[in-house]
């Protein structure tokens, strides 16, 4: 049962917040029986032939005279260099798959046979020709690397009884060779010569004098010259015609780098190319026979020719809008990989090809084929949830259906058009007079449009804003509009209407933008009905959390909000995240409201209302910084970091923020040993003694957020991953909240302990420890996270560590979620 009133919150279908029942004690006592008798075992290397010796750990040792400075990325690269690797361990101790191999490794049927197919590994042994190979292949990267007469042998450590070994790998490493000049040995009469001579001081280049040698980095070199020289429209360029000689024969350690470039073998210098005709296959490869195409190309612009079929699913006109490949222009490689990328975000296309044919010297025909992506999807999602509830209403059983339609080429120019309908009904098993049979109907619409450009009355190519704006990526404009009705039956009835319009765009690779100028929306209480009036005069407190939830309002405001990310999506290499947020409310129909006042068209005293309600003056900002850390030995292994928090603040002509605007910790993606809502603010509740649940299960919100999360995320077995982590956090408000005055003169504050103070933020955060298991299918996540709270700061002060012997499942918080937490 959850102690948590569940009147206004909206039903989720995707968690199970906080769980008192002992069901989940026989679920884990279950879970650990099972997992004891799958992996049980005499030993694990009771399979391994008697002459053979169990590999149980590889280990890399530097023995050098010298500073290293990158030590630990050479130890990463000579272990992943190592053959063969140990079996794998849960949790770095427990070689599960292994001990699942050797209980069923003769089962030829059943479900111990599927175990060992899918997850038991065989005994890995060790193999001295692999040892010695894998010597010789660090010993390879070492020399790559600089660090030339260096060695690598090895040590394997047997315990012969047990029949296990540890293998050592010792590199000695020599002193590091470095770059002490470089020469470019041009004889290409062509501007290609000056072209690379310029890129010899390039501060981006990865070769450089005074800079230790490295193989490596001369490939990268030679990657980069090639990609320069290319973008200047040297199509037939490759990297082919670049080598380097190398010489060490000098002492303290350096090494002199000749570069050359060798002249095509048709002429003395290489050629410069320039794009005459574009011809756009614009539904290739569409399943559309060749006698339905135009036999005459349509000439959009000069030398821009659209080959497509007479019933032309696209504005021709308006895609040249987005091609970045221009007649006459000189060929550039990076246009040409950045006029793929950003057809292929428009989203209207499957493949996209591009593909240059020679037709006179100097001169490439483009060649630009468009296979289409299906036009319309129509969607139907359905659900089943179960909610649990306080003592005050019991268990409740709900149903939804979610129908979405997608058109991605809606007006012929790549415009997405997305609709889509929700309903939902929640069900009371055991109705009563207070609680009917149907207890809550909720209907929503959603409708965007989406504009694969900036829609502004203005240029959006000023030269200001090219620092901000790519060429190389498409910006969007979408307008939202959505609305939601709610029926809770025999307390209140309210509808919801909201209206957004606004641009993302990306800076670079790294940086996105978002900026909604105009952000509209209107709450509207239709309806309190009998049951809830009643609850009023028996709760107080619940009356003032309905006022702050459905006062009716109207919010017109602004928002922008910056995401950074150095993620590499090639592979997995440690990065930062960081999203921030600020908005504003109200201050253009403030100032509208003074001109007003000054006019004399409505009174001083006297507050403006819009379509019959008052509006919300706020500012609102908020910051979520994480970093995903990977192991050197293992990219399968990795930390995350998140550190969150936010601040609200009502003036001009509001007191409180609006409820949707305001902070609340707790829940599948915040501080998982909580239920949502469920702490603060402060160390509200530990100063209270009324402990019924609707005040422990009161509905809790604040103006500032501080919230903490760290996890450790592995492997265990195919789709299977699992989770070590930590949650800390908490709300409070930035005014107290006055309700009125007592007998004796004195405020009666409604949240005792919410109040922010910088002294008592520590004290006041709730902690949480978990476990999880996640199944990952790439496309999709189910996740399962186990939590039990630490500290609860809605305890008195000096009770509110929980000890390690009241831990127990009745306490814990069982979460069931789609996708990861962050």
């Amino acid at each position: 049962m959850i102690n948590r009133l569940y009147f206004f919150g909206s039903t989720s279908s995707t968690s199970i917040y906080l769980v008192k029942s002992d069901y989940i004690f026989y679920l884990l006592l279950a879970l650990i029986s099972l997992v004891v008798l799958l992996t049980s075992s005499c030993g694990i290397n009771r399979h391994v032939p008697a002459y053979e010796t169990l590999h149980t750990s590889t280990s890399i040792e530097v023995d050098t005279d010298v500073k290293i400075k990158d030590k630990a990325e050479i130890k990463r690269t000579l272990y992943n260099l190592s053959r063969p690797k140990p079996n794998k361990r849960l949790l770095g101790t427990f070689r599960m798959r292994l001990r699942i191999h050797n209980r069923y490794k003769n089962r030829q049927k059943g479900f111990g046979a599927w175990l060992n197919e899918r997850v038991g590994e065989e005994a890995v042994v060790i193999d001295t020709s692999l040892l010695n190979r894998s010597a010789v292949a660090m010993e390879k990267s070492l020399f790559n690397n600089g660090y030339f007469n260096s060695t690598v042998d090895y040590e394997v450590k047997r315990h012969r009884r047990k029949r296990k070994g540890n293998v050592i790998y010792t590199a000695h490493i020599a002193k590091p060779y470095f770059v002490n000049n470089i020469t470019y040995n041009l004889t290409d009469a062509s501007a290609i010569a000056k072209l690379v001579t310029d890129l010899k001081g390039d501060v981006n280049g990865y070769l450089k004098v005074g800079k230790k040698f490295s193989v490596n980095d001369l490939g990268k070199e030679i990657d980069r010259i090639t990609q320069r020289v290319r973008d200047r429209g040297y199509f037939d360029f490759s990297k082919q015609y670049i080598y380097y000689e190398l010489d060490s024969t000098k002492s303290n350690h350096t090494i002199d780098v000749f570069l050359n470039i060798d002249e095509p073998s048709e002429s003395s210098t290489h050629q410069v190319y320039t794009i005459e005709n574009i011809y756009i296959h614009s539904e290739f490869n569409s399943g559309i026979s060749e006698e339905d195409f135009i036999t005459v190309p349509s000439q959009i612009h000069e030398n821009c020719y659209f080959i497509h079929p007479q019933n032309s699913r696209y504005k021709l006109e308006k895609l040249t809008k987005n091609l970045l490949l221009k007649s006459g222009k000189t060929y550039s490689k990076n246009i040409n990989d950045h006029s793929v990328n950003h057809l292929l975000e428009l989203g209207v296309f499957k493949f996209v090809s591009i593909k240059y044919e020679k037709t006179k010297k100097g001169y490439l025909d483009c060649h630009i084929y468009l296979t289409p992506n299906k036009k319309m999807h129509l969607s139907a999602e359905f659900e089943l949830n179960n909610r649990s509830q306080s003592a005050i209403a019991p268990s409740l059983l709900g149903t939804a259906i979610n129908l979405s339609y997608n058109n991605r080429n809606l007006l012929k120019a790549a415009e997405a058009f997305k609709f889509n309908i929700y309903s939902g009904l929640e069900v009371n098993p055991q109705p009563t007079s207070d609680f009917p049979l149907i207890n809550t109907l909720d209907l929503s619409a959603e409708l965007s449009y989406t504009v694969p450009r900036f829609l502004v009355p203005f240029s959006a190519k000023k030269p200001w804003m090219k620092r901000f704006i790519s060429n190389y990526y498409v910006p969007k404009t979408t307008l939202k509009l959505s609305a939601d009705y709610r029926h809770r039956f025999n307390f209140f009835t309210v509808n919801t209407y909201s209206l957004s319009f606004g641009y993302n765009w990306r800076q670079d690779q790294y940086q996105r933008h978002f900026f909604s100028p105009l952000s509209i929306s209107i709450l509207s209480l239709l309806s309190v009905e009998s049951g809830l009036l009643e609850r009023f005069e028996t709760y107080p407190l619940l009356k003032r959390s309905f006022n702050e939830q459905f006062e009716e309002q109207i919010i017109v405001g602004n928002k922008y909000t910056y995401v950074y990310t150095n993620q590499n999506y090639t592979r997995p290499e440690s990065f930062m995240y960081f999203r921030g947020n600020i908005e504003f409310a109200g201050n253009f129909i403030n100032g509208f409201e003074s001109l007003l006042k000054l006019s004399n068209a409505i009174e001083n005293n006297q507050r403006l209302i819009i379509l019959g309600n008052t509006y919300s003056q706020f500012i609102r900002l908020d910051a979520d910084w994480r970093y995903y850390h990977y192991f050197p030995y293992n990219k399968k292994r990795f930390f995350v970091t998140r550190f969150a928090m936010g601040m609200g603040y009502a003036f001009g002509n509001s007191d409180v923020l609006p409820y949707i605007k305001q902070f609340y910790v707790g829940g599948t993606n915040s501080v998982r040993a909580f239920s949502i809502r469920s702490i603060g603010p402060g160390s509200f509740g530990s100063e209270v003694a009324d402990s019924s649940d609707l005040l422990t299960g009161f509905d809790r919100t604040g103006d500032i957020k501080i919230e903490a999360n760290i996890e450790y995320r592995f492997d265990i077995s195919g789709v299977f991953k699992g989770a070590l982590f930590a949650d800390a956090g908490n709300i409070w408000t930035l005014r107290e909240r006055i309700s009125g005055i007592d007998n004796s003169g004195n405020y009666i504050i409604e949240q005792p302990g919410g109040l922010f103070k910088l002294q008592n933020v520590v004290q006041q955060l709730g902690l949480g420890l978990g476990a999880g298991l996640r199944l990952d299918f790439s496309y999709f996540v189910m996740r399962f996270d186990l939590a039990m709270p630490v500290r609860d700061p809605n305890l008195p002060l000096n009770n509110r560590w929980i000890p390690l012997r009241e831990w127990s499942t009745k306490k814990a918080c069982l979460n069931l979620a789609i996708g990861y937490p962050f």
